[in-house]
């Protein structure tokens, strides 16, 4: 499938990107995912952990091997390609909605003082750091409301 990412240079006809190796790491990345969700379940091997070890080795992989791994390699390079703002806005949603929806709500209220006593003066301390070494240390000549609003 081809999708007109660009015009070409002369005006005449788009610029054609083709995105059908795409779904091949997708489908992959799946599948391994799955297979990891399920034979972990028991190792105490955190999933997380494994996930950046797997994508470590397919990047590696990919960048040693002569060809790239011919179309899985292809499909990798169209995802490290895609815009980190498609990321926020069209990946980010969904991972947070998946964490947020599998909160125990009872666990969750029950622990909502501490989550305050960290979260509040946690997020003011980093905001605070932050514009401390924006203001001081960063050549931008910022002023105290330009560092804080930087740091938040």
């Amino acid at each position: 499938a081809s999708v007109a990412v660009g015009s070409s240079h002369d005006g005449d006809v788009p610029e054609a990107a083709d995105f059908s190796d795409g779904g091949v790491f997708f489908v992959l990345c799946a599948m391994l995912g799955l297979a990891a969700r399920m034979t972990l379940g028991r190792s105490g091997v955190p999933y997380t952990l494994l996930l950046l070890v797997g994508g470590v080795v397919v990047e590696a992989a990919v960048n040693s091997v002569d060809g790239g791994l011919g179309m899985i390699g292809h499909s990798v390079s169209s995802w490290t390609a895609l815009s980190p703002h498609a990321i926020l806005f069209v990946f980010l949603p969904a991972l947070v909605f998946g964490s947020a929806f599998a909160v125990d709500y009872h666990v969750f209220t029950r622990e909502m003082g501490q989550i305050l006593i960290l979260a509040v003066p946690g997020i003011i301390i980093a905001t605070v750091l932050t514009a401390v070494f924006a203001v001081l240390a960063m050549p931008y000549s910022f002023s105290w409301y330009d560092g804080l609003t930087f740091g938040a």
